[in-house]
């Protein structure tokens, strides 16, 4: 399956910076005093601010996402 604009799925998900991490923290609970925090989390991983390089595959995410 192909979304315009992402390219084959499958392909940029292997270079995903969140492969393999727990996928709870890509959907908080609606607890809202919990969800700031995962979110702030998931956010760090993706952006780079987590100490590593942010995702190189961020932006297909994100349009697979919409």
């Amino acid at each position: 399956m192909s979304y315009e604009g992402t390219g084959d799925v499958e392909e940029w998900r292997y270079s995903a910076k969140c492969r393999g991490r727990d996928t709870e923290l890509w959907y908080p609970p609606r607890d809202k005093s919990k969800y700031k925090t995962i979110a702030d989390k998931s956010k760090a991983v993706c952006f780079g601010k987590d100490g590593a390089p942010e995702c190189p595959v961020r932006i297909q995410c994100l349009l697979y996402a919409e």
